[in-house]
Formats: structure tokens, C-alpha cells, sequence
């Protein structure tokens, strides 16, 4: 999560400097206004910091108002397993977090049950966040195919 946190972050802040405007974590307050539309966005680099955090590096593509970007099949398909695969490994590593707090919590003494069951709550509720976003995904994904195999289909 904190990875993905990183490269929405990421975007934002390319967002900002592709329209020229100061970085939103240097705004005290205000909104920003502009016509047109993103036509996709790469994360160029993704990594973890030595204290946990993560750090991303992200280009956008804009278009402008009178501009329409086709979505093709393959673009909705790719978007989806790269969201999918990265939701997927989140959810790989939050349960083998699950399974050491668990041993960790069988072995430990009395004045320790209580952080360690407290952190294998945070665990859980993290994975069905996880759980949640994958069948989002899932039913997004599956939306937009069909919006794009409707509309691409021949008329009678």
C-alpha cells in the first residue's frame, strides 16, 4: 500500500509540474482548473526507501480538450494486470506478515499478546482492503471491456 501510495503520489506531483503549477505538498490551499484529459501516465521507477517508505518516479501524458484518446482492449488489459499484479504481491506479503504475527503471537509472553494481536488486526483489516480493491478491479475492468467491445461493435 505504501508503494502505491508512492506512485499515486508520484503522479500528482508530474501532474503539477506537466501544467506548470507548484507541487500540491507546497500548497496551503486552492484548487487547481485545466481542460483536457490524461491519456495515461508511466511509472518509470518504483523502489523502497531504507526506512520503509517508498519513493516513485512517474511520467504523465496529457491531451488536450479537443483530443479523444481511443482505449483500446489491450491498454484496458494491461492496465488491469499491472493494478492486479501489484495488488496480488500486496496481498502475498501482507499474508506472510499474517503468518509470522501468528507464530510470533503462539510464542510470545503475556505482556507481548496484546501489540502483536493488535498488529495482526491491522494485518487483516489490510488484507480485506486488498481483497476489496481486487474485486473493484475486477469489476472495473470487466466494465470497461465491455463498454469498449459495445461501442467497437459493427451496427446492423
Amino acid at each position: 500500500m505504501a508503494r502505491r501510495a508512492a506512485e499515486v503520489r508520484g503522479i500528482r506531483e508530474a501532474l503539477a509540474a506537466t501544467l506548470g503549477v507548484p507541487p500540491p505538498t507546497s500548497m496551503e490551499m486552492g484548487e487547481i482548473h485545466f481542460t483536457g484529459r490524461i491519456a495515461g501516465f508511466r511509472i518509470l521507477e518504483s523502489q523502497e526507501l531504507p526506512d520503509g517508505r517508498w519513493r516513485a518516479v512517474v511520467e504523465v501524458d496529457l491531451l488536450g480538450p479537443s483530443e479523444k484518446r481511443e482505449t483500446s482492449i489491450n491498454a484496458v488489459l494491461t492496465e488491469y494486470l499491472q493494478f492486479r499484479s501489484g495488488l496480488v504481491l500486496s496481498r502475498q506479503r501482507c499474508r506472510e506478515h499474517e503468518a509470522r504475527l501468528q507464530r510470533d503471537l503462539e510464542e510470545a509472553a503475556e505482556a507481548l499478546r496484546v501489540p502483536i494481536t493488535q498488529a495482526l488486526q491491522a494485518c487483516r483489516a489490510d488484507l480485506a482492503v486488498i481483497d476489496r480493491a481486487l474485486e473493484d478491479l475486477e469489476t472495473k475492468a470487466a466494465n470497461r471491456l465491455t463498454a469498449i467491445t459495445t461501442t467497437s461493435s459493427p451496427v446492423d
